[in-house]
Formats: C-alpha cells, structure tokens, sequence
C-alpha cells in the first residue's frame, strides 16, 4: 500500500511545531462543564471520578518505547478538587496550571455529551501554538468534525498505544508505518488506513504509583458510581481492567467498532499481582471491574475468581458494565461470589425478542433467569442491576411494554433504564442518520434524570410531561421528545414503587443504601425521597422513623410547587402495591 502521499503531507504539517525539549502532556478531559458542578455535591462524592486508566496506558506506552518525557493531568479530579476546596474551578484556570513548556498535548475524550466542554478546553490550548493531538472514543467517532472545525491538528483513533508512540518517532524523523491516523492538509481531510490492533491489557503495574500518589483524591472528591458508592462501605476504591473488547457486536455500542471484534485478556498472574499492589501498597478495599465483557473466557473467569477467592483479602468488587450471562453457570456465579463481588449488572436492552436480535444483544432471557435466581439463593447480599433501552429506531409502544414488563418480571434489585442515544461510529448511528433523529445533532443536555440535579433548574421549566403507555395504539413510534416523557413514569413504577426490597423486608436495606446515594447525586428528586422514607420505615425503629419522616419531608417540599411531580404521583398511584406514594400528595 502506497502511504507516501500521507507520509510527505503529515511531515509537512508536524514541520509547523517544533520539537524543544521532547516533552508531551497527556490531558484527561473533564466528563462535566465546571458551570454545572455543585461544590455542595462534590463534597458529598457525587460526582463520577474514576482514575484515567486509558491515559495512563498511554503514558506507560510513551515512557516505554521512547526517551520522550510524558505527565498526565487529569481535569476532572483537578476541577472535582477545586469545587470541593471552594477554590476556582473554571476551565481557563484549570488550563492556566498546566506548564506550557510541552511540544504537544495529548486530549483524552470519552463521552460525546462532553464535546462542547471538549471543544473550549482545545481552544485554551491553541493559543499557546503546540501540537495537539485529540484521542479515545469521541475523538474516533467524531474526527472529521474535529478537524472540520480546527480543534485538533491530528487525531489518533481507536486504541492509542501503539500509534501515539509511532507517530512521536515520525515527528523525530524516524520511518514508521502509521495506522488510525487522520489530519487536515490544505482544507482535505487526510486519513491513514485503518487497523484494529491487538493491543493485549499491559501489565498496570507500572501505572500503580500515580494509583499510589493519588488514591486518596480519587476517594475524597468523587465516586467510581453509584453502585461503587453503595456498597463499598466508605472504602477505599481503585479500578482495575483484565479484558479489552466484548463478544458481543451491539449496533448500539461503540465498543466493538473501537476496539476490534475479539477479546483480549491479561494473564491472570498480572491481575493477580495488581490486586495485590493495590491491596497492600494502596490501601484499597474495593475494586471497581471496567471491563466491557468481564466473563468473556468463562472457565479463565472460574479460575481468576477462584485465586481471588483464595487470597482471603478483606476486599470486595463491583461491576457497573454489563455482563453476558448467555453462557454462565453455576460454577461461575459461585466463583464470583466466593470472589467478593457485591454487585453485579446484566445487559438486556429490551423485552422484545425481535428487538434484541436486531440490536445483536446475545441475551438469553431463560439463562439470565437461572443466573439471578443462583445469586439470590447462594448470595443474597448482592445488589444485582441489568439495562434496559427505549427509543431504539422504528421501536414500538408494543415492544416498549414488553420491556416494562420483563424488568418487572426479573427480581431484580434495579433496572438501569436509559433513552437510547446515538453514539458516532456505531451501526445505529447510521440508522439514526437515514431517520434524522434529533439525537444526531445535539446530545441531550437534560435527561430527566439529570433535570433533577442541578438547583436553579425546576422541571417544570423543562418541559417533561406524562405519557402513559398504556394509553397509546401499540404501533406508535415515539419520538425522543416522547421517549423523555416515557421513562420517568416507566422508572418510577419499576423501581420506586414495584422494587423487589419493599417486598423483602430482609433485602430492603439494599435499596435504603442504594437510594442514599442516588439522593446525594439527585436530592430534588422526590420519587428518591417517596421511596427512601417507605425503606426507612419498613427497617423500622426510632432512628428509621425519624429519616423517614424526613425524607417525606423533603419530598413534600420539592412536589408541592411543582406541577409535573403532582401529576407524575397521581398517573403512578395505580402501579403503587408497596404505598409509597403517600395518599397527602396525590391528586
């Protein structure tokens, strides 16, 4: 293959900077606009912040196959730590104590909904006329926008390790060849081939000291999610990742376009040893698992869970991705629990088969089942979530209804119920493209549950309203403005006033701690504070009492001017078994 043409103009552009002290900064971009950050919340932990795991990849890559000087500054902890020490936590002062004696800077970007913030970062940093370089899932799916509008000069897709370290040496004058790679050149967009490469998980732990630096502020200003926050027990959390990539193809999932088709796993002496660092050097009590398909090698998952197992640590583990659970057996969910684990999430997306097939989301609805009902007879302690979607292109009332009714069907402990967004570089995408769907040109800024998060923002402002799916023809399609007023009564009935803990007095203190959490990260939302006071007062005693009496308190004073909660309570009282919606604010 003939590359000389995009070898002769990538040399021209990289000849505009010049190379001084051979010195790059790796940014972490924030996930949140400084303006919507609540100091008051940062320093109740509820905001995400989770260590930059894919950044430190990267720095590890540079620092190993080049005499390049790398450093890492991550935005989100800095801004997170501002708020939190009421300091100022803009974005140019954030900027302002970077060095400004790098060769090139090196953007992070994960989420499409933070490209605004993305965008005005990259325009501090222009003025300072370095070489900058724009990375990760964002940068992949949306690189000719950022080229297109002069944000970046280079942009690096897919996974970074390899290419960022070829391209540095390039730039010195060395002979590479360039993958994934793609820039402007006098008003063209120039793009390299592309190449998925089998980039296996590198031993962390040459990353582990800024995890050993850092630890504590990781832990004092943020959280690694809700279900982390929950049930860690104020522990002390890190992350840890053993496979790349999932088996799954979802059209709705930017994973498999990123990262390639297959899974690659680490050896399990390396997760081994890095659990250990963790433990004994680090202080950590719980672990986070990021992996997108954790038990993608089931009879290799027995054997980690079980060496894990064995280590009679005082640890414990989470996972907030997705896990298949088309091919787990009892051996494998008794390994996990003998690991520690005291949460585990499912992906099932839909209730409707037809659906599923579509959106290849390999769910096997009987052996999920099977896998539920293990964990609740072998392990009953732990809090067990699965996602579920609506608005999937040309998805029907009818099948909207089936999802409703499977969540309510799986005794599950929460159901993760989200609006189906269009993430770039996906087969959706191109779905949502030939429909025109609003949700390609602009991320939603409030979802319903966001809506209720930031003070100053009432919802009836917003302008949600109550759709009652049973009212509507089975055939309709519901746009997205419709979608939004589906799913909190849709939520609020699932999860609020049909939880499995409200009928199991022994597992309600599940949803009591749950809900905790989620109040701190949305404490105007009344359905929380309706549903904290019912669990509260089905714990029973003077101290319960006392929260529940409360949060009721609370939730009368958030509903009481606002129209949309009256109307939200009184459309749900019919789906209310448990009496969580006191007959006081119900029309």
């Amino acid at each position: 293959m003939d590359l000389s043409n995009q070898d002769k103009f990538l040399k021209e552009l990289l000849s505009s900077y010049s190379i001084s002290n051979k010195r790059v900064a790796i940014i972490n971009m924030p996930l949140t606009p400084p303006e919507t950050i609540i100091p008051d919340l940062v320093k109740k932990k509820a905001y995400s912040l989770y260590p930059p795991l894919g950044p430190l990849y990267i720095r590890s890559s540079i620092e190993k196959h080049t005499n390049w000087n790398v450093e890492l500054f991550d935005l989100q902890l800095s801004m997170l730590q501002k708020a939190g020490e009421n300091e100022k936590y803009d974005l140019e002062t954030l900027v302002n104590e970077i060095d400004m004696d790098f060769d090139a800077y090196l953007f992070s970007c994960m989420f499409s909904t933070s490209q605004e913030t993305y965008k005005s970062i990259a325009r501090l940093f222009q003025k300072r006329n370095k070489l900058m370089i724009f990375g990760g899932v964002y940068a992949t799916g949306f690189a000719d926008v950022i080229l297109n509008e002069e944000i970046a000069d280079i942009v690096v897709k897919h996974e970074g390790e390899n290419q960022i370290v070829n391209l540095l040496k390039f730039w010195e004058g060395g002979e590479l060849l360039l993958r994934n790679i793609s820039f402007m050149y006098n008003g063209s967009l120039i793009h390299y081939p592309l190449l998925f490469e089998k980039i296996d998980p590198p031993n962390i732990v040459p990353q582990l000291k800024y995890m050993k630096d850092q630890i504590g502020n990781y832990n004092k200003y943020g959280a690694l999610g809700i279900s982390s926050a929950a049930f860690s027990k104020n522990r002390v959390s890190a992350t840890i990742l053993s496979n790349r990539g999932c088996r799954a193809a979802c059209t709705f999932c930017s994973v498999n376009n990123f990262m390639g088709p297959k899974v690659r796993t680490t050896s399990e002496d390396i997760t081994i040893d890095t659990i250990k660092y963790l433990y004994e050097k680090c202080g950590v009590r719980h672990i986070d698992w990021l992996d997108d398909d954790l038990v993608a090698y089931p009879e290799k998952a027995k054997v980690l869970f079980n060496r894990i197992a064995d280590l009679n640590y005082d640890l414990v583990f989470t996972i907030q991705n997705a896990m298949l659970a088309i091919n787990m057996d009892d051996d494998l969910v008794d390994s996990i629990g003998r690991a520690g684990f005291v949460q585990v999430g499912f992906g099932v997306e839909s209730g409707d088969e037809q659906l599923r097939k579509k959106v290849r989301r390999t769910t096997r609805i009987d052996n999920l089942r099977s896998v539920i009902d293990r964990f609740r007879d072998q392990f009953p302690h732990v809090f067990i979530h699965a996602n579920f979607m609506l608005g999937f292109p040309g998805e029907t009332i009818a099948q909207i209804r089936k999802t409703v009714e499977l969540a309510l069907s799986l005794n599950l402990d929460w159901c993760n119920l989200a609006v189906v967004q269009a993430l770039p570089n996906t087969p959706m995408w191109d779905e949502f493209v030939e429909l025109n769907d609003t949700r390609i040109h602009t991320p939603n800024k409030y979802s319903p549950a966001s809506a209720v998060k930031e003070k100053g923002v009432s919802i009836d402002d917003i302008g949600f309203n109550i759709i009652d799916i049973d009212s509507l023809s089975p055939d309709t399609v519901p746009n997205f403005k419709e979608l939004n007023d589906i799913w909190y009564p849709v939520n609020t009935r699932i999860n609020f006033l049909n939880n499995i803990n409200l009928g199991n007095h022994s597992t309600t203190w599940k949803l009591t701690r749950y809900l905790t959490i989620l109040h701190e990260i949305f404490p105007l939302d009344p359905t929380i504070h309706l549903a904290l006071a019912k669990c509260h007062s089905i714990e029973g005693g003077s101290e319960n009492e006392i929260k529940a009496t409360k949060y009721l308190d609370i939730a009368h004073e958030e509903i009481e001017d606002k129209e949309y909660w009256s109307k939200l309570f009184d459309h749900c009282k019919q789906f209310d078994p448990y009496k969580v919606i006191p007959k006081s604010i119900v029309m």
